[in-house]
Formats: structure tokens, sequence, C-alpha cells
């Protein structure tokens, strides 16, 4: 989609004169929208700065964004945020970007410098909201000098937003029932380079599944089910690495990820976490 944007300049340039006004409120609307594709830059950068990240452990520094807020927040940056840029002196910044390369026969201006300008900009907002996001949890955390409580990661309110107003508004919250799960975001709580990926949330993928007691119909425990692709095993690093256990324990459907040591092997005493498989290469870790 980014190409997309690249080699579709002209659709993207009408989408910025939409939203440069606002006596035609449908058009600005429709500019918002069709601007909102920017989106895709910043997630094309969350993406790609991944190994960067990971190279230099820079994971503490950064909050797991929300993809769907991410898609609210670019239509207001393709809208408003633009509509007000033009009205002010900075406008003149990018006037002079169509200007800097020379145009070609049937050509008005060369927007491509514009263009990446546009790009860039987008692709640094995630940058900025999980560097912002990741500040405010620390001075929270600072200001009540408690870390977050362990209970927490195995309900359905800690969730991207989407998801927790269907489950709340829809499914709401179970108030007795036993709770368990959520050891993906314990980890990732004690040890922010086991994410996989840094920036983008996985909380949207997990899997709620409850216990049911078929004598009267109640529900008396509920689980919650983490993929294991946002789990980085660091298989290169002796000093994070988790171990797989090699037992193949076939009775347990779901993996769990503990510190314990199945039959005593030697060779896994040395790890922090184990990893404990599921029968038939479950990928679901409670």
């Amino acid at each position: 989609m980014t190409m997309d944007i690249i080699c579709n300049t002209s659709y993207t340039v009408v989408a910025l004169f939409r939203v440069c006004q606002l006596q035609d409120l449908w058009q600005f609307v429709l500019g918002s929208f069709c601007g909102s594709n920017f989106v895709w830059a910043s997630y094309a950068a969350m993406r790609f700065s991944t190994v960067a990240i990971k190279r230099f452990r820079w994971e503490a520094h950064f909050e797991p964004l929300d993809a769907s807020m991410m898609t609210l927040t670019s239509a207001f940056y393709a809208g408003p945020m633009l509509f007000m840029i033009s009205h002010t002196p900075l406008v003149m910044v990018f006037q002079f970007l169509v200007q800097v390369l020379p145009t070609k026969k049937m050509e008005a201006i060369e927007v491509s410098v514009g263009m990446s300008t546009f790009l860039l900009m987008f692709a640094s907002v995630p940058f900025l909201q999980a560097a912002v996001a990741r500040t405010i949890f620390k001075s929270q955390q600072r200001k009540h000098r408690k870390t977050i409580p362990a209970t927490r990661f195995d309900t359905i309110r800690y969730n991207d937003w989407k998801y927790l107003f269907f489950h709340v508004w829809f499914d709401p919250a179970l108030q007795a029932a036993s709770k368990f799960g959520g050891t993906l975001y314990q980890l990732f709580d004690q040890e922010p380079q086991y994410r996989k990926f840094p920036l983008f949330s996985s909380r949207g993928s997990d899997c709620f599944v409850r216990q049911v007691d078929i004598q009267n119909g109640r529900i008396v425990g509920q689980y919650r089910l983490s993929l294991l692709h946002g789990l980085d095993f660091h298989a290169k690093d002796s000093s994070l690495r988790i171990a797989t256990c090699t037992d193949p324990h076939l009775a347990k459907a779901i993996c769990v990820c503990d510190g314990n040591v199945c039959n005593d092997v030697e060779s896994l005493n040395n790890h922090k976490f184990v990893l404990h498989s599921g029968a038939c290469n479950c990928c679901w870790l409670l």
C-alpha cells in the first residue's frame, strides 16, 4: 500500500487540496478519508524498524500500539492537522519542496520530494506515540510506587480498545469465575525484550476460553490464550533465552511457560523460563 501511495501521487495531491478548505465539508471529509491511507506508511515503519529496535534493545523505550487506534488517528492527521498546517507559515516549506526538482515535460510541478516528506511524517507518528505512551506508563508507575499486578493480565479489560468495547458491552467481564492466563504479558512486563514485534500490540489476537459447569450451566473459569508468534525466544542470547522442554506433554492441550523443569533435565536448569509445549504443536500459550 505504501508503494501504491507513491505510484498514485496525483490522487494524494487531490486529497490534500480537499482538506485545505472548509467551505465544502463533504470534500473535507472525503479528503480526510482518502488521506488516511498514509497509515500504511506508519505500519511499514513499525514493521521494518523492528530489526533496529531489537538490535539495539530499545524495546523498553516503546509501548506497543493498537493498530486500530493508529487507523483512527491517521484520519485526524490527514484531515484537521493538515488543514491547520496549510494555514500556517509551515506550508511554505512544502511549497519549497515541490520546487526542488525540475519538472518534466507536460508536468506543472514535481511533487516527489514533498510526497516523500509526507510519508516520513506519517512514518514517524507511531514512534512518537509509542515513546509518549511509554513515558506516561513509567511516570504512573513511579507515582504510585508499585508495579502492575500480574492478575490484571488475565482479564478481558486488559485488551485493545476495539475488542475491549465489544467484550465489555456485549459480554461483560466475569466477576466470580476464576481467571487464568496472560503469561505472555507477564513476560513482556518483566522483560520487554521478549516482544517479537515491539511496536505492535498482540492483545487483539488473544482467545478467551470459558469453563462451564455442566450441572448448572454456570461459567466457573476463564482462560486467556495468546499466540506464541508474538514471543521472542532469544535463541542467540543466553541471558534471555527461553528453553523448550523436551517432554512431549501429551496430556496438555496448550503451551505453558514458567520456571519449572520437567524430569529434572540438567540442561534446562540454567534458564529463567521454560516453555512446555502442548500436544499437536499447539501455538496457544496460557
